[in-house]
């Protein structure tokens, strides 16, 4: 819920702020517009634009942010349960066992355990059943 309002405030501080900004520096830049009005766009800039601006900005700086974290603990859970599961099976793990563990589709634990493969330099075996056993180093 935090995080949808984080998105919404930053939406909208956005969708005022940048508008306003440009606006006030296209007045501040134009040959016709007086002392007064320039001195007004000024203002307008400073207090609404560019504050408006700035934390729109900064909020959504936050979310992705948070966002990096939370994917960055995924994997990290991630990667210990696959290095559980080779502890428990002697290094051999099939697709199916691992997205049954990690509770993600076959789809993603299939190029989950591709990469690993890649990067652990392990071999394959194919099981009675016609299905791929990797075999990790343990």
């Amino acid at each position: 819920m935090i995080k949808l309002l984080q998105k919404l405030a930053a939406g909208a501080c956005l969708t005022l702020g940048i508008p306003i900004a440009l606006l006030c520096a296209i007045d501040l830049n134009a040959a016709t517009t007086t002392a007064e009005d320039k001195e007004n766009s000024m203002a307008a800039l400073m207090l609404v634009g560019l504050p408006l601006t700035g934390v729109g900005t900064w909020l959504t700086l936050n979310l992705r942010h948070q966002h990096q974290k939370q994917e960055q603990k995924f994997d990290l859970a991630q990667e210990q349960l696959f290095l559980s599961l080779l502890q428990q099976h002697d290094g051999k793990l099939t697709i199916t066992e691992f997205a049954i563990a990690a509770e993600v589709p076959i789809r993603e634990a299939k190029e989950y355990l591709d990469l690993k493969a890649k990067q652990l330099s392990a071999g394959f075996e194919v099981s009675e059943e016609g299905g791929i056993i990797y075999k990790f180093p343990v």
